[in-house]
């Protein structure tokens, strides 16, 4: 949680350097990278007859593309997440096995945004993760999870077509050892399909 405060923190320094801007009803694209977190647990390793018990390392870059439209305060978004592998270091097998994931999620989004372009919102829908576990993890394989997913962030409309977030999501565990909280903080840019204004006039 320190690193997102930090980032929170930097984020709305940098909100007071440019004139702000409301931007309107629009489709949007964007980009998100940062830190993800799979949370994952202790597996056992298996090469040959010999088996090890290993923890995983789970924390690296992460990173989403997204589109969606927005409306005055709310709007809906889709997006796919790759998150840094859980990785299992061992003294067994010659590889480091590990477990991948990616996500593809849908959402709602609700938004408030201050006259001064500074903006809070939340998100939740429903995320499909795509799972992919070495075979020298004991039950290792393919498989697929349909989960809730839910986020929050703070925005900031630095120009009149251009939004700049810094954001938490997550998707949530499955139980067991199966499929754990997958998280990922991250800074984020996006781009809004309006018109420009100059004055009373379009650009």
């Amino acid at each position: 949680m320190n690193k997102l405060r930090n980032l929170m923190f930097a984020f709305v320094a940098m909100s007071g350097i440019n004139q702000s801007y409301a931007i309107a009803e629009s489709f949007y694209i964007g980009g998100q990278a940062g830190r993800s977190n799979l949370h994952n647990k202790t597996q056992t390793i298996t090469s040959g007859s010999n088996t090890e018990l290993v923890s995983a390392s789970n924390t690296g870059f992460g990173g989403r593309i997204f589109g969606g439209y927005q409306y005055t305060y709310l709007g809906f978004e889709t997006g796919f997440t790759y998150y840094y592998p859980s990785k299992y270091s061992n003294s067994i097998t010659v590889g480091t096995p590990s477990i991948t994931t990616t996500a593809l999620d849908f959402v709602g989004k609700g938004t408030w945004v201050s006259p001064i372009g500074l903006g809070v919102y939340g998100k939740a829908g429903i995320a499909i993760a795509f799972l992919g576990q070495s075979g020298s993890i004991n039950g290792g394989g393919n498989s697929t999870k349909v989960r809730p997913t839910a986020g929050v962030g703070v925005s900031y409309d630095f120009a009149q077509t251009w939004v700049a977030d810094v954001s938490w999501s997550r998707i949530f565990s499955a139980g067991g050892t199966t499929f754990q909280n997958a998280d990922l903080i991250a800074l984020g840019l996006s781009y809004h399909f309006v018109d420009k204004y100059c004055g009373q006039f379009l650009c």
